[in-house]
Parts: structure tokens; sequence; C-alpha cells
């Protein structure tokens, strides 16, 4: 019996989570481990600093490296599958791979380096999905403190994420299905 197209694209979204996170988790457990072997594993009780914006100043506060890391693994997990469902969606509409990852990659790293540099997107930033490609600081407050931004926060990017990943995946389903 013949795949349906929105049988195919949601295999093949799958296929992309599945395959992106074993390679993604498979690199990060490797080096670790190099590196725990190399220089010894830290202390989770280590400092983290912490950017807190309050009314134009800046209030320093130091918590334990064990309370951020379960909120950037989570943002790095929503980053990779926004970065997937996009993908997907940018190949549905191009249909050559090589146009697709370079459309893809120009769109992605584009709009994220320029958010740095262009000061209306600072303003926008919370909405802006790539904005949350570097977990770690926007967790730490630092991309919120750097954009004037408070809004620019682990739930903010939480919530802008999955709508995002929703909003490819849709419309994915939707081209898929007019372009069969």
């Amino acid at each position: 019996m013949p795949i349906n197209s929105s049988k195919k694209y949601i295999f093949d979204n799958l296929s992309g989570v599945i395959i992106s996170a074993g390679i993604f988790y498979s690199v990060n457990i490797l080096v670790f481990v190099i590196a725990s072997l190399i220089f010894k594993t830290g202390n989770l009780n280590y400092p983290f600093y912490l950017y807190k914006s309050l009314i134009g100043q800046t209030i320093n506060e130091y918590i334990p490296t064990s309370r951020v890391m379960v909120p950037i693994i989570i943002l790095q997990i929503f980053v990779g599958l926004f970065v997937i469902n996009f993908v997907q969606l940018v190949s549905s509409i191009v249909r050559d791979k090589f146009s697709s990852l370079f459309i893809s990659l120009v769109l992605l790293l584009g709009l994220n380096l320029s958010t740095t540099v262009i000061q209306p997107l600072q303003k926008l930033a919370m909405w802006l999905p790539t904005t949350y490609f570097n977990a770690i600081n926007v967790v730490s407050g630092e991309i919120s403190v750097q954009y004037h931004n408070a809004q620019v926060t682990f739930v903010s990017g939480v919530m802008t994420l999955i709508i995002a990943s929703m909003v490819s995946y849709g419309l994915g389903m939707l081209v898929n299905k007019i372009k069969v």
C-alpha cells in the first residue's frame, strides 16, 4: 500500500527528530566523557552567574550550576524541534536538498546574528525563535540584559519555540498536501 503525503511528512519529521537527537546527544556525551577523563568533572554546586535587570541596573546573583542545567537542556530540546520542523518546511517548499540546506542556514543563522546587531529586532526578540539558540545565555539572563528586553526568558523561550514548531509543522503539512 503506498504511503500518502501526510504520513510521509510525519515519518520524515519523526525520523529527523530521532536521528538529530541521537547525533546531538551522542556527540555531547562523547565530549563530556573525553573532557571528564582529561580534566575531571566539576562540581554541580559551582556558582553560575545570573543577570537580573531591574529598572536600568543589573543585579548580580549566583546560584548552583545544578539549578540551571534542566532549563538549559529543555530549551535546547525545543530549539532542536524548531530547527527540524523549520528545515522540513523549507525542504517541502524548495524540494532540492542543497538549496533547502542553504536557505535554512541563511534564514536561521542570519536572523540569529542580525538580532544581535539590529536594534528594532532586539525589541521583538522574545517572539523570534532564533533568539533562544544560545540556551545558556537565555537562562542566565545575559541576552535579556544585552537586548534591554526583560521579556526574553526561559518561559518565553519555551512558549515561542513550541508555537514556532507547531506553525512550521502545520505549514509544512499544508505545503506538502498542496504540492502533491
